[in-house]
């Protein structure tokens, strides 16, 4: 390694040089206290209301928004979804969408300046999918990779999709590949996947 990358390593032992053993070592974490998730809800809510519903255009799907007597498939999925417009200088919107999946954080809110950037252009299809379980938010259940990947096919169905483009950030990336390599048997076709 010293002669492929040209550098000298000093001899000897260096005693404050550790090792790390994920499995073994003590973990040390710090509790959040419940009003960081209150807060963290609250801001989320406006967020979604105001950026999401009010100024982009979104409509809000899944376990939150669930009328009663309806049947959903999509037991643990929560997304937005946005439906592309003609203007004065398109004739058609695009059809095949975007599913944007989003990384490990507090939510959507965090992506707010690429989400409003995808907006700009009003023939885009766009489903937002949120993952609450890595979003600071407290759930019950976390979905297994083909759970996901069947919710997202489910979604897909009820709004008439059969291919798809995929952007993921961080785990986003994760449920992508997810998809990518479950997708044969649950008949996704996905156009092209951005990591």
């Amino acid at each position: 390694m010293e002669t492929t990358f040209s550098i000298q390593f000093p001899t000897g032992y260096n005693s404050h040089v550790h090792y790390i053993r994920p499995t073994m070592d003590h973990f040390e974490y710090i509790h959040r206290p419940l009003l960081f998730y209150i807060i963290n809800f609250i801001f989320t809510h406006i967020f979604d209301y105001l950026f999401l519903e009010h100024f982009g255009q979104f409509r809000k799907y899944g376990i939150d928004h669930n009328k009663p007597g309806e049947n959903h498939h999509h037991q643990h999925l929560t997304y937005w979804y946005r439906k592309g417009r003609t203007t004065s200088t398109t004739t058609t919107t695009t059809t095949t969408p975007i599913i944007f999946i989003h990384g490990i954080g507090t939510g959507l809110h965090l992506y707010m300046n690429f989400i409003r950037r995808m907006t700009t252009l009003e023939c885009l299809l766009i489903f937002c999918i949120e993952i609450p379980h890595v979003s600071t938010r407290l759930v019950e259940h976390v979905p297994t990779p083909k759970e996901r990947v069947m919710e997202i096919q489910t979604m897909l169905d009820m709004h008439g999709f059969d291919k798809v483009i995929i952007v993921g950030r961080s785990l986003g990336t994760v449920v992508a590949g997810w998809m990518a390599t479950l997708y044969a048997m649950n008949r996704i076709r996905i156009r092209t996947c951005t990591y």
